[in-house]
């Protein structure tokens, strides 16, 4: 080929579509998710679960849990699918500002240690838009030393069909 015009396109895929993090989201050093993430075929259950006053609570959350439990469900599952409430348009949406619906923070720990190592939501964080920083869901979920926890991914943003 002959001389031609292009360009460089920097993207962060964090804030433009869906995306998966390990623990190295909150790490002080980096750790790449291709390091990380072995294995992207799991046993996955899908749980609807309904914000109230924009907080998936753990109690309604548990309620969803329990339910695919009592159906064995929950049998070898590896990944956690949450449906908060995919509104028709939503691919299309501009989420800056929304204070979008997020999950208390007891849901991460209970599923780490329930040995679920992915999950996956609609919303463009487990946490709340303005924490302060604390990122509270994704802490709880990686655990106090999230070191040992690189091989749990969350995916945020995830296009899940009704």
């Amino acid at each position: 080929g002959g001389a031609v015009n292009f360009f460089n396109v920097s993207f962060n895929p964090h804030a433009h579509g869906t995306h998966t993090e390990t623990a190295g989201h909150i790490t002080k050093e980096r750790h790449s998710i291709n390091s990380n993430f072995k294995n992207p075929y799991t046993k996955s259950v899908l749980l609807t679960v309904t914000p109230i006053q924009g907080v998936v609570t753990f109690d309604d959350f548990l309620v969803q849990w329990e339910r695919a439990s009592s159906k064995h469900w929950l049998d070898q599952t590896e990944s956690v699918i949450l449906r908060t409430e995919q509104h028709e348009g939503s691919l299309l949406r501009e989420y800056s500002n929304t204070d979008w619906p997020f999950l208390a923070s007891e849901i991460g720990s209970f599923l780490r240690s329930s040995g679920i190592d992915h999950l996956i939501i609609d919303q463009p964080s487990v946490d709340q838009e303005e924490d302060g920083g604390a990122l509270a869901c994704h802490r709880s979920f990686w655990g106090p030393t999230p070191l040992e926890s690189l091989h749990r991914t969350i995916t945020e943003l995830a296009h899940i069909p009704i």
